[in-house]
């Protein structure tokens, strides 16, 4: 059991090769965008950071109806796949989510 806990520390997730571990960043407390690209805030969390960066990612990419929803890597992604490959970069969730799923993500209420 020690042996499986310890190569959980050692071999990093299969999903972790996929986001990007560093990206554009801009002064201030808000996110720019320069040259196509979002600029996260310096001082931002690196949660934050690495959802825009990963964002950034995205952008050749095509819509697809469904895209994203069985896997963080696909070849297009619709709006939840987009919003599922952000907060996975984040390290918020898992798992890619559905719109369907999405509705009890978080708490209710202003700002959450």
């Amino acid at each position: 059991m020690l042996g499986i806990a310890v190569l959980a520390f050692i071999v990093p997730p299969v999903s972790a090769d996929l986001f990007p571990a560093s990206g554009p960043v801009v002064s201030g407390k808000t996110a720019r965008l320069r040259f196509g690209s979002a600029a996260a805030p310096k001082n931002a969390p690196l949660a934050v950071k690495r959802a825009i960066w990963a964002a950034n990612q995205l952008r050749s990419k095509p819509y697809r109806y469904g895209g994203g929803h069985k896997s963080f890597d696909d070849r297009g992604y619709d709006c939840s796949g987009t919003i599922s490959y952000a907060l996975g970069a984040a390290g918020l969730i898992s798992s890619p989510m559905s719109s369907t799923e999405f509705r009890s993500y978080g708490e209710r209420g202003a700002g959450k």
